[in-house]
């Protein structure tokens, strides 16, 4: 996200090879019949400063792939602040907002939970949701393009919902069974605030093993809901209605 070129000559050299790398692949896209392609991920300060260059790479793109077209936006700023989503077919979340703000001095939401120490409910964290639709709505409403969530996921651990972008879990008290009923409570919350908006296009949950029978589990704290509570939230929302 910090990414930045010392002057033009430089820049210019950076587009080149970016160029060439996402070329390849969307040749290589192309040529396998891939779906969708993800031209880029979290590059805050040359998507929002450098909008030409990409509006010229997404045309070259085009040229030689036909399959849909998305960029993935961090959630902090970055959603908000691209302006070439109209020449793409998805606008991208990377959708790690903060659902409970307990001591963390969060100014923009209230807190969920009178004690700091409680596990948030899914009815709390779903209206936590609250303020990060609508700016997700005023994004999608000027573009009128839908939205597609490009990575989403909570570790199991007490501060999952304070700062879900984070990989190390903060030092707490929470017993495991807190930990991993928190991190199935924002699976629930973001599944039952996202799920009906016409809008919405999908998600991609971070982070899925191949190797499912041995990863995740009940000691396990990290992102993955494998073989923990959260997985039965996934499995109920993906079953057929």
């Amino acid at each position: 996200g910090d990414i930045s070129m010392a002057d033009e000559a430089a820049w210019a050299a950076w587009w080149q090879d970016y160029r060439t790398f996402m070329l390849h692949y969307a040749r290589l896209a192309e040529a396998e019949d891939i779906e969708m392609l993800c031209i880029g991920t979290e590059l805050y300060r040359v998507a929002v400063e450098r909008e030409a260059e990409w509006r010229q790479l997404i045309a070259d793109i085009r040229v030689v792939y036909g399959g849909k077209l998305v960029y993935a936006a961090n959630w902090y700023k970055e959603v908000e602040e691209v302006r070439f989503w109209d020449a793409l077919d998805y606008i991208g979340l990377q959708a790690y907002f903060p659902l409970d703000t307990a001591e963390r001095g969060y100014s923009w939401l209230p807190e969920l939970s009178a004690d700091a120490g409680e596990v948030p409910t899914v009815a709390q964290l779903k209206q936590a949701w609250a303020p990060h639709l609508a700016l997700v709505e005023r994004v999608q409403r000027q573009y009128g393009k839908p939205v597609l969530v490009t990575e989403v996921g909570y570790r199991s651990a007490a501060d999952a919902a304070t700062k879900p972008w984070e990989w190390e879990s903060a030092p707490s008290a929470w017993s495991a069974q807190e930990e991993l009923l928190l991190q199935a409570h924002c699976y629930e919350a973001f599944f039952a605030a996202f799920w009906e908006q016409p809008w919405f296009a999908g998600s991609y949950i971070w982070k899925w093993y191949p190797d499912h029978a041995r990863a995740g589990g009940t000691a396990d704290r990290d992102f993955t809901p494998q073989n923990k509570p959260a997985q039965e939230v996934m499995r109920r929302w993906y079953a057929p209605r």
